[in-house]
């Protein structure tokens, strides 16, 4: 009898390791169910965030004024007269 009993609880636990290892396998799939069900769920609110937090994406982001900082003039002015020297060859 005792050899049947072992015989039990060896195949008891071999049935638990793979309900187990089942079950853990299941677990994983409906997380990933889960996760792509939530993401369809939120990506238009996402979007609408993303509109409000970002400028607009063909808009610049202008200065408003066409002022040249002085210390860029002279260098703006030599590289347009090295352009001109260029064509002019």
């Amino acid at each position: 009898m005792k050899k049947t009993a072992r015989k039990v609880t060896k195949q008891v636990k071999k049935e638990g390791t793979k309900l187990a290892k089942r079950a853990i396998k299941e677990g994983g799939k409906l997380a990933r169910s889960t996760a792509k069900k939530i993401k369809k769920a939120a990506a238009p609110k996402i979007k609408e965030l993303r509109k409000k937090a970002e400028p607009k994406q063909d808009s610049l982001a202008l200065s408003g004024s066409d002022e040249v900082p002085a210390g860029f003039r002279d260098q703006i002015a030599e590289y347009y007269r090295q352009l001109a020297k260029k064509t002019q060859k």
